[in-house]
C-alpha cells in the first residue's frame, strides 16, 4: 500500500466516524470531501445553534456566512 492509499483511507475512516455520530445527532450530512489536509463534511443547518466558528466571505458585493466546527479530525461546515 503506498502512503497516498493509507492516507485516503485514513481520511475515509474519519469520514465514516464522524458521519455516524453526526447522524446519531440528528443531523443530516449534505454532502463529503476528502480534502486536501482535513476531510470536509457539509450538513443541513442545524436546529440549535452548534458551538463553531463564523467565516464571512465577500465576492464584490455579494457576502456569504460558513459556520466550521471540528469533529472527530474533520472540518463540519454548514449555511449561517
Amino acid at each position: 500500500m503506498t502512503s497516498l492509499t493509507g492516507n485516503l483511507n485514513a481520511r475515509t475512516d474519519l469520514i465514516n466516524k464522524a458521519v455516524r455520530r453526526l447522524n446519531r445527532c440528528g443531523l443530516q450530512v449534505r454532502s463529503t470531501r476528502v480534502g486536501n489536509l482535513r476531510p470536509v463534511i457539509e450538513i443541513e443547518r442545524p436546529e440549535n445553534l452548534c458551538q463553531g466558528f463564523t467565516i464571512t466571505t465577500r465576492h464584490g458585493h455579494d457576502v456569504a456566512m460558513l459556520n466550521v466546527a471540528s469533529l472527530e479530525g474533520c472540518l463540519v461546515t454548514w449555511r449561517a
